[in-house]
């Protein structure tokens, strides 16, 4: 298939594309930014996706460049729109109006190119903790950020429907592995490597951590369905539902004889909980993903780990 992708330097964003590449596609990537105007993981993640992808470059999604591109490129199958407004996710004072806009800025047009290029589909990506997805015992938004998506998807929604432009939903959980940015399982690791104890605020949260490596296989798997399908689609993959004590448990058993280190668990007796206890995916994605390796997955992550550690 011939894609357009929004949102590739981001961490999922990467892996998507380059999963989407091994499955044959070509894959047509805008950039927000100008080249020049990325750095530490993003340039890292960008160095590497010039080898995979085709690069637009200061061509925001629905700008007047991102529609031309449309306008001009033949047989387009689907636009993967991944990319969004992510600066300062974590923040209360997250931007959610500006953050909405600019993730669907003229998305009447976008629509209407696509109609008009013969596209057969578009598939949004949105979260885990976007109001209404997902499996928890408060199904409301999360965060700004969270809602912001959820904003989002709900205006790609009424749009598509009025457009009669079929619209596939992909929904991320908690994402880990090579070139993430600091997270939970990055903290954890250099915690291991520089033989320091990992310390796990929020134990008795259950979420649904899974390896990027699994998730972008699910993803180039829903895109091959989405190009082919003309009712609505929505994909919930899921990976490791387990309390965050538990899944740190087990991430210490497969690093220990990979890193060999003690790998070493503390849990926080003062830890605050602001957030849903229970909050997962619904779709084991290694039902959908029967060649994904696991071992080979921890191997990726402890050699990615051990090449940061090392050039400390």
């Amino acid at each position: 298939m011939k894609i357009i992708f929004t949102g590739a330097s981001s961490f999922t964003g990467f892996w998507f594309v380059r999963e989407l590449q091994t499955a044959g596609h070509e894959v047509i990537c805008t950039f927000t930014n100008p080249p020049e105007s990325y750095q530490g993981l993003k340039l890292e993640r960008l160095t590497k996706l010039t080898k995979l992808c085709q690069a637009l470059y200061s061509s925001p999604f629905g700008s007047p460049s991102f529609l031309k591109l449309i306008a001009s490129t033949r047989n387009i199958d689907i636009l993967c729109h991944h990319g969004a407004q992510v600066n300062n996710y974590k923040s209360f004072a997250f931007p959610v109006v500006a953050a909405v806009a600019e993730n669907t800025y003229n998305v009447v047009a976008v629509l209407e190119a696509l109609k008009e290029s013969g596209a057969k589909n578009l598939v949004l990506t949105t979260s885990v903790f976007a109001a209404g997805e997902g499996i928890g015992n408060n199904c409301s938004a999360v965060s700004p950020y969270g809602l912001s998506k959820g904003l989002s998807s709900e205006i790609f929604r009424f749009y598509g429907e009025a457009l009669n432009f079929p619209l596939a939903k992909f929904v991320i959980p908690n994402p880990f592995g090579p070139l993430e940015e600091p997270r939970f399982v990055s903290y954890v690791m250099k915690q291991w490597l520089s033989k320091q104890v990992a310390t796990i605020n929020t134990p008795h949260y259950i979420r649904d951590n899974i390896h990027v490596s699994l998730l972008a296989k699910a993803y180039a798997h829903f895109v091959s369905r989405a190009a082919t399908s003309t009712s609505k689609l929505c994909s919930n993959p899921s990976g490791y539902i387990m309390s965050q004590e538990a899944f740190t448990q087990k991430l210490a058993e497969e690093m220990r004889p990979r890193l060999q280190k003690d790998c070493a668990i503390a849990i926080a007796s003062n830890g605050i909980y602001t957030e849903p206890a229970i909050r997962i995916n619904s779709e084991p994605a290694v039902s959908l993903c029967s060649d994904w390796q696991e071992a080979q997955a921890f191997d990726a992550l402890a050699t990615y780990y051990l090449g940061l550690h090392h050039g400390i």
